[in-house]
């Protein structure tokens, strides 16, 4: 049995995938008798960059003395996986950090609203704010402080080698979560779903601009956006016709993961991270190229196409349990 320090910065109901992914990972620790410590931001959410990040870290520090836990998994990189790995650093217990998204590349996005892609993003120099600098720097720390380091793909792990420059000896790609299929329902409409926050990386005004276009010469289709709770989501997502998601990048979507689930033919961005393992089914578009959406938009209305679609995503079989996720956390903890 293992003493495991579990960090988040989000928890339900909290929208967003590491919210779920640390419950999930902490239920499948437990179910295997491992005794789990979960700690989120919580109410330190509110409090200023830097100011919350050391709140945070006398938190963890307090708990990790009192527990003395075996290690610590870090769900992300700059929000926990910095403060976690100071900690670490100074108990001396080893630190796993999972990285999620890219926080520095999303808040220049949101800052500048200059639409680069996540591939493009590192490979010039930007004019950085002083708070973008030291997100950078303690990102990088973080990296470097860590004693092993998880990436869901190898798109996000290959980008952030380059970037961050630290050891590739000491990470890791473990998959994100894949459900079997789930039972679904039929759709009543041609109404596409893109259920996610309002953010500027997330690309949504372009995809309603191509929808608007779209409706035109298909006055049938609808396009469905804003935010849900995990539950009413899941809902809409049963009863869909398609998913869309067009972000500027997205490492290892969970909205693409549970269509293919519930067998809902997508179309996805070209900047996913998924690509090796769902190579074959969905549709592709540059999320810069607005043409190529509309045209995979008019192509998806096709009763053909959306049921040779929807038959390639039913043969689809990969699963990954979160059971299988803890079991690969614990071999990595078993080398350090």
């Amino acid at each position: 049995m293992k003493k495991i320090l579990l960090t988040t910065g989000i928890l339900p109901p909290d929208i967003g995938g590491p919210a779920y992914y640390a419950i999930e990972l902490k239920k499948a620790f437990e179910y295997d008798g491992h005794h789990i410590t979960l700690h989120s931001y919580g109410w330190l959410k509110h409090l200023p960059t830097g100011i919350r990040h050391s709140a945070y870290g006398i938190k963890l520090l307090c708990s990790t003395l009192f527990s003395r836990p075996s290690f610590i998994i870090a769900l992300d990189t700059f929000s926990v996986g910095f403060p976690s790995a100071i900690v670490g650093r100074l108990v001396g217990i080893p630190v796993i950090i999972r990285t999620g998204g890219d926080f520095l590349w999303e808040f220049y996005v949101e800052r500048t609203k200059e639409k680069i892609v996540l591939s493009d993003f590192y490979l010039q120099p930007r004019n950085f704010t002083l708070k973008e600098k030291l997100i950078f720097k303690y990102t990088q720390r973080a990296f470097h402080y860590a004693s092993h380091v998880v990436f869901s793909t190898t798109y996000q792990r290959d980008i952030f080698l380059s970037a961050y420059e630290f050891d590739k000896e000491k990470t890791t790609i473990i998959e994100n979560h894949y459900n079997p299929h789930e039972t679904s329902e039929g759709h009543t409409k041609k109404n596409f779903i893109c259920f996610t926050r309002p953010l500027v990386w997330k690309n949504i005004e372009t995809l309603k601009l191509a929808f608007e276009k779209t409706k035109g010469s298909s006055p049938d289709i609808s396009l469905e956006t804003g935010m849900l709770s995990r539950s009413e989501y899941l809902e809409k997502l049963k009863k869909c016709y398609a998913v869309v998601l067009v972000s500027l990048g997205d490492i290892s979507p969970n909205m693409i993961l549970e269509a293919i689930a519930y067998g809902k033919p997508f179309i996805l961005t070209t900047e996913n991270g998924i690509e090796n393992r769902i190579t074959g089914i969905g549709l592709r578009v540059h999320p810069q190229d607005e043409k190529a959406l509309h045209d995979a938009i008019i192509h998806l209305q096709d009763p053909v196409v959306y049921a040779k679609e929807k038959e390639k995503i039913m043969q689809f079989s990969f699963s990954h349990s979160y059971d299988e996720i803890a079991e690969e956390f614990l071999d990595i903890a078993k080398t350090l």
